[in-house]
């Protein structure tokens, strides 16, 4: 089991990057979906600091996916791939990277400005990225739940493209980041 990417494949690290950070970006997706039809009790803001901490863990580990990311050398895409299909797969990877920054970045900020702390379970808190101004959170809480729609999508069109590759095109696009 190799730990660096090759031209051919993706090694371990970049496989427990890519699942780990991916399954929980979709728990983070299913848990603000459903908070936002919650009465405000003390169980909704639990589960608000819960997400945040959470958010702000898949933060981190972004940034460290990244460096990672600039250190290997990326797996080639299929030879035989329409330069569209090569422009789509790398718009559509830029476009995840930027979610998976600009989700928890605007989460923060958002309760930065609705003056809301943001802790990371018991470990620290987050300093505020703003200072408390309700008209700006409000922008922030808008740009959080239209990014985490457009989020669904972009997931919804990249596991939509690797079920291509695999079924239809029958490379190993897909393969290539399972992790067995």
């Amino acid at each position: 089991m190799q730990l660096r990417n090759t031209n051919a494949t993706y090694g371990v690290i970049t496989k427990i990057f890519h699942w780990i950070i991916g399954l929980i970006i979709i728990g983070l997706l299913c848990v603000g979906l459903y908070m936002i039809g919650m009465d405000p009790t003390p169980d909704k803001w639990a589960m608000y600091g819960l997400h945040k901490a959470t958010g702000i863990l898949v933060l981190f580990a972004v940034f460290a996916r990244i460096l990672w990311r600039m250190i290997n050398v990326t797996p080639a895409l299929p030879q035989d791939m329409k330069s569209i299909e090569r422009i789509g797969a790398h718009a559509g990877h830029f476009a995840l990277y930027i979610f998976m920054v600009g989700m928890p970045l605007s989460g923060w900020a958002m309760s930065s400005a609705g003056g809301h702390d943001v802790k990371v379970f018991e470990w620290f808190m987050m300093p505020p990225l703003l200072a408390e101004n309700k008209e700006l959170g409000s922008i922030f809480n808008s740009l959080h739940q239209y990014m985490g729609y457009a989020l669904i999508a972009t997931l919804g069109i990249h596991i939509s493209a690797a079920l291509y590759h695999h079924l239809w095109r029958k490379d190993n696009v897909l393969r290539r980041m399972l992790p067995w």
